[in-house]
């Protein structure tokens, strides 16, 4: 009898995104389901984002979900199972993981193969009364260091997705004439002057449904011809008055308005393997 502890090395699917970014606006209670299979041996390049089954699965359980600290205060997002193989599943090599968001059927949000350190091993094959500790992981990180993603939305992307620690949706945008750098470490806009609910729409730009865009109007409350307000930078909060910020972004080109005048906000999230960026 043989105890293997095994990580999954695989891609988020398309799928994935849209579930996220449809949390992050409308949270919903998931229950993640870990399945492994013996549909032939996978390699790196095997992997890919549109994905939308394995390819012999067979069997899954539903996962124990934590979070950890990978650079930042529970960034990463991590799935556990543990499989005890019995009858027929005795015998078959396991070198196929999905993570699916139900307990038959339902949609695979996760595709990728077992990874046994520290021999680096893609297949295991199971005899009688071993079991198999499978562990994947989903990190929320930064694409670039300009994403404008902060420390503190990276935490809120994984209980979102996760259903952890009762997240709220990302509803509210911002806007303010603060001008300090972008910064992960931020938590409020620098100079914020006005705050409203969003509505929402999704775009595909790598993948279907992978974009989650914010839009918002506001009409100027302050500003003259002689001192117009100048804004700079925009946020997208969970909350109407404080919580989370999930990012800041200082405007390209800053506008000037004056009183009376309506002031559109628009932001973007693309969400894609290796990250998430802001715009």
């Amino acid at each position: 009898m043989s105890t293997f502890s095994v990580y999954g090395y695989g891609k988020p699917t398309y799928g994935f995104f849209d579930d996220l970014l449809y949390r992050a606006h409308i949270p919903s209670t998931p229950t993640w389901y870990i399945a492994w299979g013996n549909g032939g041996t996978l390699v790196v390049g095997d992997l890919s984002n549109t994905k939308s089954s394995m390819n012999t699965e067979v069997t899954r359980s539903a996962a124990t979900i934590t979070r950890t600290n990978t650079t930042q205060t529970n960034d990463t997002l991590t799935l556990t199972v543990t499989f005890s193989p019995t009858g027929d599943q005795v015998g078959k090599t396991m070198n196929e993981l999905g993570v699916y968001d139900a307990a038959s059927g339902g949609n695979m949000r996760w595709w990728g193969f077992p990874w046994l350190e520290p021999d680096g091993l893609s297949g295991i094959t199971i005899a009688t009364g071993d079991t198999v500790a499978v562990t994947i992981e989903w990190n929320a990180k930064q694409e670039s260091t300009s994403s404008g993603l902060t420390n503190v939305g990276m935490a809120a992307l994984t209980a979102l997705w996760g259903n952890v620690s009762s997240p709220a949706g990302m509803t509210y945008i911002a806007y303010g004439t603060g001008t300090t750098a972008e910064s992960a470490a931020l938590t409020t806009l620098t100079t914020e002057v006005a705050r409203v609910a969003a509505t929402f729409s999704k775009e595909s730009v790598y993948g279907t449904n992978d974009t989650l865009k914010w839009t918002a109007t506001h009409t100027a409350a302050s500003g003259t011809v002689e001192t117009p307000l100048t804004v700079t930078e925009i946020g997208v909060f969970d909350d109407p008055t404080t919580g989370i910020m999930l990012f800041r972004k200082l405007a390209a080109s800053p506008r000037d308005f004056i009183i009376g005048q309506k002031v559109g906000m628009l932001a973007k999230a693309t969400l894609k393997d290796g990250g998430v960026n802001f715009s």
